[in-house]
C-alpha cells in the first residue's frame, strides 16, 4: 500500500467518523436541551396539588352540603337560643295574668320538652349534615392527593427517561469523539509536534518577557522608593524652613509690637493674615 494511498483511506475515515461525532454533540444537545426544559419548567408539587383540590373541592354538591349544614346550624343554634331565654319569655307571655307559679311552671316545662325535642331533631340532622360534608370533603381531598401524587410522579418519571437519554447520548458522543481522535491523530502528528515546539519558543519568550519585566519592575520600585525619600526630606527641609521663618517673624514683630514701633491692628492684621503660621 503506497504513502498516497494511506493518507488518502486515514482521511477519509477520519472525515467518516467526524461526521458521526458531530451528529452524535447534535443528539446529545438535543437531549440536554429537552431534560433542562423539562426541569426547569417542572411543576410544583403545591401547585399541583392545589390544582387538583380546586377541581375536585370547589364542586357544586360540596357547596350545597357545606350551606345545607349551615343552614342546619343555624336552626338548631336559634332553638338553644330559644331554651336559653325560655324563663324570660314565660315570664313575658304569662306577666300580669295572674297565673299560679305552678302554672306557669308547668307552661315552662311544657314548652321546654317541646323545644328541647326540636333541638334533639335538629341537632341530629345538623350532627348528620356536618359529619356528611366532612367526609365528602375529605373524600375530594385524598383523591385531590392521589391524582397529585399520580400526576407528579409521572411528570418527573418523565424527566428521568429525558436525563437517560441524556446520559446514553453523552456516552455515545464519547464513543464517537474517542474514535475521531483516533483516526485524526496520525494525521495531526506533525501538526501536533510543530505546534508544541512553538508553545514552549512562546513560553520560553514569555518567559524572558517576564524576567525583563520584573527586573525593570524592581528597578523602577528601588528609582520610586529612593524618589520618595528625596521627596520626603526635600519636604521636611522645606517645612522646617518654612516654620523657621514664620517663627522669625513672629519673634521680630513680636518685639517691634512690645516696643511700640509696629502698631496693634497691623500686629493683628498680620496674626489674622497667617504670617506666623507654617
Amino acid at each position: 500500500m503506497d504513502f498516497k494511498q494511506r493518507i488518502n483511506e486515514a482521511t477519509t475515515y477520519r472525515d467518516q467518523t467526524k461526521a458521526s461525532y458531530d451528529k452524535a454533540k447534535k443528539e446529545t444537545g438535543k437531549a440536554q436541551s429537552a431534560y433542562d426544559t423539562s426541569f426547569s419548567t417542572a411543576p410544583k408539587y403545591q401547585t399541583v396539588l392545589e390544582q387538583q383540590k380546586q377541581s375536585l373541592t370547589n364542586t357544586q354538591e360540596i357547596a350545597d352540603l357545606n350551606n345545607s349544614w349551615k343552614q342546619s346550624k343555624e336552626t338548631t343554634d336559634g332553638l338553644k337560643t330559644q331554651i336559653d331565654k325560655l324563663p324570660e319569655s314565660i315570664t313575658q307571655q304569662f306577666g300580669g295574668t295572674g297565673l299560679t307559679q305552678a302554672q306557669r311552671d308547668m307552661a315552662k316545662s311544657q314548652q321546654l320538652g317541646d323545644l328541647s325535642k326540636q333541638f334533639t331533631q335538629y341537632n341530629a340532622d345538623y350532627e348528620m349534615k356536618f359529619t356528611n360534608y366532612n367526609e365528602t370533603v375529605d373524600k375530594a381531598f385524598d383523591g385531590a392527593l392521589d391524582v397529585a401524587n399520580k400526576n407528579y410522579d409521572s411528570y418527573w418519571d418523565g424527566v428521568r427517561r429525558k436525563f437517560t437519554d441524556w446520559q446514553t447520548s453523552i456516552s455515545n458522543q464519547d464513543e464517537w469523539q474517542k474514535m475521531y481522535y483516533t483516526s485524526t491523530s496520525q494525521l495531526q502528528k506533525t501538526e501536533l509536534e510543530y505546534d508544541n515546539y512553538q508553545f514552549q519558543q512562546r513560553q520560553i519568550n514569555q518567559e524572558r518577557e517576564f524576567e525583563t519585566w520584573m527586573n525593570n519592575f524592581k528597578a523602577g520600585q528601588t528609582q520610586s522608593a529612593a524618589n520618595a525619600r528625596r521627596a520626603g526630606q526635600a519636604y521636611a527641609e522645606s517645612s522646617a524652613k518654612k516654620k523657621a521663618d514664620a517663627d522669625n517673624r513672629f519673634r521680630t514683630d513680636t518685639a517691634a509690637f512690645q516696643s511700640g514701633k509696629l502698631s496693634t491692628t497691623e500686629y493683628l492684621k498680620r496674626m489674622d493674615a497667617g504670617l506666623y503660621r507654617t
